[in-house]
């Protein structure tokens, strides 16, 4: 893993929640990606139902998965804002300084478990 950020779009926020009902996922507690066939799984460190573009519930233990490509060709839209979030990526105790970062985003038809 290196460095991953998407840059940012032209949607406010409340554009980007402007959904009847979603789920909102805030960081992440590791994952993998399978580089060959493209598929991703990564745990979400806080999520929360979204409900008539509103933030409500908080929601235990939820994973994202899907296709790369695909994932990419889903999203519906970018917000204005950006923040970046620093980290580790790590396996079998080699561990590597990296971070992630981007704007809201809102992603159409995503497994979430």
């Amino acid at each position: 893993m290196s460095n991953t950020y998407f840059q940012r779009g032209s949607s406010k926020i409340d554009e980007v929640f402007d959904v009847r009902s979603g789920v909102y996922l805030c960081g992440m507690k590791g994952g993998s990606v399978d580089i060959f066939a493209g598929g991703f799984m990564f745990k979400a460190e806080e999520a929360y139902q979204i409900k008539d573009g509103k933030k409500e519930d908080l929601l235990r233990d939820v994973t994202i998965t899907g296709n790369i490509l695909q994932t990419m060709l889903d999203v519906e839209c970018v917000g204005d804002d950006f923040g970046t979030s620093p980290g580790i990526c790590g396996k079998s105790g080699q561990d590597a300084p990296v971070s992630d970062g981007g704007p809201h985003i809102r992603v159409k038809n995503v497994a979430i478990g």
